[in-house]
């Protein structure tokens, strides 16, 4: 927990997991080669990661309303972010699957 102001808490999820967590989605990404494009690939990425983080604040007994909206918030945020980074990145690299 990060204190801002005393008697205020706010909880902090494991953020240096994240790009352990992109890399292993995209690697997933390549190797099964989904029927899906892969902006919706990252918007389930972000449901898996929105429930995750939930569950792991109610594992350490931390849990508030308010992060149930990010299983509602991070897909949208992680098609963007999948759609406009990732995608581009992974044909400048030459990783894209090779059926599409």
């Amino acid at each position: 927990m990060i204190r801002f102001l005393p008697g205020a808490e706010v909880a902090r999820p494991p953020f240096f997991l994240l790009p352990i967590l992109w890399g292993v989605w995209n690697l997933l990404w390549v190797r099964l080669e989904p029927p899906i494009e892969i902006g919706t690939w990252g918007g389930l990425l972000g449901v898996v990661a929105g429930l995750a983080v939930n569950l792991l604040f109610v594992a350490q007994g931390i849990w508030f309303r308010t992060a149930l909206l990010l299983p509602l918030f991070l897909p949208v945020v992680y098609y963007l972010l999948w759609r406009l980074l990732v995608g581009p990145v992974n044909e400048a690299v030459g990783v894209e699957p090779v059926s599409r």
